[in-house]
């Protein structure tokens, strides 16, 4: 499944960023020990918080919770908030230039920590630091925070949240747990996320140190799967992986970095991704030791490097069925055949022994999917054939963003698996921009009407991640029906 990646870096600023404190601030005021409901409304942290072992304490949606400079929140019982997507929870400071501490979850409850639909903002050392049992978070916002984000030494589970100006890292899991990151962004951070072995998926980071460290004592591999990586740099690359452990890339696009791209102790597998545009005074890729490095289907295209890949030891390097189009092929051991014609493809097209093109892989540049392919391009059908073929049933192509046949193809179209549940927008409500996470591997049509019924906006609705400006549109309540799923499905959007 392949996203749409257009997404800027100003757009994700405009929905992460928590705006100033609500204007009746906080009225009721809270220390000491805490469990139960707590009914919506604003609040100021005057106090140390503490939920005892074996308590709950529950936020309601609408919860404002401010804190004063230094305060924490200790959880040794369970922390539910659960916010709405019209009506989100705020932990913040009550001054912005006096920040809280921390939320300090020291806990063996099953749930020790939930937080859905929830803004945690301005504090001082971590965001949330979990020193106890498992934490989950959905549909939230982690954002200027002096140390990193969220830090856990037990597993945890993030999905469809935003990170943004974390001084430190966005997320840190210690210990040696597997971790798991779905359906996020992280934008202008210090470092994305430092964990022992991951699953990454359907994930967007832009201006960031760091984005993925994976920590040397790994024993497990990692996946990053169907991720966007854009202006990122470190001198450790946008991935840096110290342990032994292999290194799986899918589906993945890597565009105007301007680091390293991957550093890696252990074996690399590369497949169906795209590096276009990035840049720097070092090599792409850095292996140490004799491990495989290993890359099908994938698009080297207009990257500016020393090297195409920097070796400690002469390792096994296999680069096939992929398309190397003004990018150097330098590497420490070279492969003389590398890039040198000596067959023809299906396509026609001149390839070396691996089954290697060497041409332009002409982007479409007015397509709403960034990086789609034009119908003339050489990196159609020119995939390898022990890869997935494509939704139509024609061998793999080159790349990332397949190109797609659907909107020619009406009987593909009318079997599609049209799955409602696989669309989201965020933040709801909202001030100026939409985000939709398309989560089907077909693209639409999107339509706008206003409570009245009257139709203000259209556009396409791409897979994965789109962005929709409602800029011109007046504060109330919206309706925005989505064309090919069951019955023209309709939510409602909120324009504060």
């Amino acid at each position: 499944m392949h996203f749409d990646y257009r997404i800027t870096a100003l757009a994700i600023l405009l929905l992460c960023i928590s705006s100033l404190p609500l204007t009746s601030k906080a009225q009721i005021e809270l220390s000491g020990v805490q469990a139960g409901l707590l009914d919506p409304g604003d609040y100021l942290v005057v106090d140390d918080i503490i939920v005892p072992i074996g308590a709950t304490w529950t936020l309601s949606a609408g919860t404002n919770i401010f804190l004063l400079e230094e305060m924490r929140i200790f959880v040794n019982g369970s922390l539910i908030c659960q916010g709405t997507e019209q009506d989100s929870i705020i932990i913040d400071a009550y001054d912005h230039e006096q920040r809280w501490d921390k939320i300090l979850v020291d806990s063996f409850s099953d749930s020790c920590i939930v937080m859905n639909y929830c803004r945690v903002s301005h504090s001082n050392d971590f965001g949330i630091h979990i020193i106890g049992n498992n934490g989950f978070f959905y549909n939230s916002t982690i954002s200027e925070i002096n140390g990193t984000g969220i830090r856990s030494n037990y597993p945890i589970i993030v999905d469809n949240c935003i990170f943004t100006r974390c001084e430190s890292s966005a997320i840190k899991f210690q210990g040696i747990y597997h971790a798991s990151v779905s359906n996020s962004t992280f934008i202008n951070t210090d470092a994305g996320i430092s964990a022992s072995s991951i699953d990454l998926d359907h994930c967007y980071f832009s201006n960031v140190g760091r984005c993925l460290s994976i920590d040397i004592f790994s024993i497990n591999s990692s996946t990053v799967d169907s991720c966007y990586f854009e202006h990122n740099n470190s001198i450790y690359g946008v991935i840096d992986n110290n342990a032994d452990s292999t290194i799986y890339v899918e589906n993945s696009i890597f565009y105007s970095n301007t680091s390293k791209l991957i550093a890696s102790v252990g074996p690399v597998h590369l497949a169906t991704s795209t590096f276009t545009e990035n840049s720097a005074a070092s090599p792409a890729f850095s292996t140490v030791y004799d491990y495989d490095f290993y890359a099908t289907n994938i698009i080297l295209n207009d990257n500016d490097y020393t090297m195409l890949l920097e070796q400690e030891d002469q390792n096994t390097v296999n680069i096939i069925y992929s398309d190397i189009y003004n990018t150097t092929l330098n590497m420490t051991y070279p492969d003389t055949s590398l890039g040198v014609p000596y067959y023809t493809n299906l396509n026609g097209d001149s390839v070396d022994i691996y089954f290697n093109i060497t041409s332009d892989p002409l982007f479409d540049t007015n397509a709403d999917t960034l990086f789609q392919l034009t119908n003339l391009s050489p990196c159609i059908d020119a995939g390898n054939p022990d890869q997935p073929n494509n939704q139509d049933g024609t061998i793999s192509d080159i790349g990332a963003i397949q190109y797609s046949y659907l909107s020619i193809n009406e009987s593909v179209t009318n079997n599609m698996n049209r799955d409602t549940d696989n669309i989201k927008i965020f933040p709801n409500p909202t001030n100026s921009t939409l985000v939709v996470l398309n989560d089907n591997y077909y693209e639409s049509r999107y339509h706008i009407y206003n409570i009245m019924g009257r139709h203000i906006a259209e556009g396409l609705l791409g897979r994965g991640v789109n962005t929709i400006t409602l800029n011109n549109m007046n504060s109330g309540t919206y309706f925005i029906r989505f064309e090919h799923y069951p019955d023209n499905s309709t939510k409602f959007i909120l324009l504060k």
